[in-house]
């Protein structure tokens, strides 16, 4: 040990200046942490920013960033709730879903996931929300996430327009029997 050494954080005057350890955070390195020396080794005095010591070991610093890790979102600890076909986000420390393709979560509920097929939904076709319209003598319908209706046995949609669904009493109509046409 010399005069002008660098004070390292084990206990030891190695500076050679009469003080143990003395000014040992500039030996101290923690990753996003602010380091303190303590009976010789190296601690988390405090962490950086949205950064947090997690997993409670002062070699691995400050290692997760709670604005967004959904096993920690927030604070330590905190999970986001997720369920089916869905996946846990951490946003901003707010917690939200990504749903799998094809799926919705319609009711906000995180812990029944995205619960929606709106592929096939009449009620939230292609997205929450978007329900398809009725017709007159026909059932909704949503395909593919595009809406559209089957018209009732015994009807048709003859004029080609949607709007007034299947407005054709094929059983009785003279220029439509049985079908259109």
């Amino acid at each position: 040990r010399h005069p002008g050494a660098m004070e390292a954080c084990n206990g030891l005057d190695d500076d050679c200046d009469g003080v143990v350890d003395g000014g040992g955070a500039t030996a101290c390195m923690l990753a996003n942490a602010t380091a303190g020396c303590v009976t010789g080794s190296c601690e988390v005095a405090s962490c950086l920013g949205s950064f947090r010591n997690c997993d409670g070991v002062s070699a691995s610093g400050c290692e997760l960033d709670v604005t967004s890790d959904p096993s920690n979102c927030g604070a330590c600890g905190t999970a986001c709730p997720v369920g089916p076909r869905s996946v846990a986000i951490c946003t901003l420390s707010r917690c939200s879903l990504t749903c799998d393709p094809g799926y919705g979560d319609c009711n906000g509920v995180a812990t029944d996931g995205c619960e929606v097929d709106v592929a096939s939904s009449v009620d939230h076709c292609s997205r929450c929300g978007n329900a398809c319209p009725g017709r007159a003598q026909a059932s909704r319908s949503c395909t593919l996430g595009t809406c559209g209706y089957v018209c009732n046995a015994g009807f048709a949609a003859c004029d080609g327009i949607a709007s007034n669904g299947c407005e054709t009493p094929t059983a009785a109509a003279r220029n439509n029997c049985g079908t259109c046409g």
